[in-house]
């Protein structure tokens, strides 16, 4: 009978660990898994490949022989671990369509694009940036629908 007393007590409590597991993912307290320093740069350079860029402003925007990050590239941010945090692509002449790889810096903390002619719809993948505390978009002239998933961004104070 304390055998089956053990047991049933130590599955009640891994049930209440995956509980408390899945609980805290829901929070968002966990960073989402990033991609290596090297995706990251392939989704930037996707994304550069989808905008006109007459000012050759993102012209830095290439990856390198050894495969690095963009740590070191214009208007790129980043943070300790050497993900990127940020983009300030604000006034600077922009034009063509946001890219649906940017759904894939998911270390991203804010991201400004205002005061171009970036035109199209926002990507849904927009909502995967779910440490996103900061985004302004205004001033383009983007088309469609704001992705309904993009308050999953938990920590965002600004859009």
């Amino acid at each position: 009978m304390d055998e089956t007393r053990a047991f049933a007590v130590m599955v009640i409590v891994m049930m209440m660990m995956t509980s408390f597991v899945v609980f805290v993912d829901s929070l968002g307290v966990v960073a989402p898994r990033a991609l290596s320093p090297a995706r990251e740069a392939e989704a930037l350079v996707a994304v550069k490949l989808m905008l006109h860029d007459p000012a050759n402003v993102l012209n830095d925007w290439k990856i390198a022989a050894g495969g690095g990050g963009p740590c070191g590239w214009a208007l790129v941010f980043c943070n300790g671990d050497g993900h990127v945090s940020g983009l300030n692509l604000r006034n600077r002449s922009l034009s063509g369509t946001l890219s649906p790889e940017i759904g894939k810096l998911r270390q991203m903390r804010y991201l400004f694009l205002q005061h171009n002619a970036v035109s199209g719809p926002i990507p849904d993948t927009i909502s995967m940036l779910k440490m996103l505390q900061r985004l302004d978009l205004s001033y383009n002239h983007f088309t469609g629908h704001i992705p309904g998933r993009l308050g999953q961004a938990r920590g965002i104070l600004f859009v």
